[in-house]
């Protein structure tokens, strides 16, 4: 894999503050080794161009629009977890040694919701900071780069289905006829 997580493209699509973990979340849930059948297919998202593809074990990540492609295995830097029908793909900034986090569910319609864990304002801080505590990371002109999070599997439970995460788009599952 390169030597940047593959969120890092998707951050540039969203320009916002990611939100970083020292380990892959949820902590105390089992590793998956590969997608359960129920997230594999294509997925596209008609606003944005984007397309998903999930294969057992790797998953490939489209945009027209800026045309960029980027794909990635499972592997000891790219992590998936599974919790209460809740999806938690983390992958490892080797640059920062800290985890990003993609969260993905699926609806009674198979459509699969995506969710990245960054910042859009300070109001989104001060409630995720009343479940958990956050560490700001300055950048070399002493602004806010990035946060740091440490939450227990009950505080990222709370965090997720309240929703305190602000990019988070619907992709369309293309049914094969």
């Amino acid at each position: 894999m390169r030597n940047f997580a593959p969120l890092s493209v998707f951050l540039i699509l969203f320009s916002c503050q990611e939100i970083k973990f020292k380990e892959p979340q949820p902590i105390e849930t089992p590793v998956l080794n590969s997608f359960p059948t129920e997230l594999i297919g294509s997925y596209y998202d008609l606003k944005r161009n984007d397309t998903l593809i999930v294969n057992p074990t790797t998953f490939t990540f489209g945009n027209k629009s800026s045309l960029t492609f980027i794909s990635a295995g499972l592997s000891d830097s790219v992590i998936l977890k599974a919790k209460d029908h809740v999806y938690y793909l983390n992958l490892f900034d080797k640059e920062k040694k800290l985890w990003n986090l993609i969260v993905f569910r699926n609806d009674v319609v198979s459509n699969l919701h995506v969710s990245l864990f960054v910042i859009e304002n300070n109001e989104q801080v001060e409630k995720i900071k009343a479940i958990t505590p956050l560490e700001p990371v300055l950048n070399e002109e002493k602004e806010i780069d990035y946060y740091i999070a440490q939450p227990n599997e009950l505080e990222l439970k709370q965090i997720v289905s309240q929703q305190l995460f602000s990019k988070s788009t619907e992709l369309k599952k293309i049914i094969k006829q």
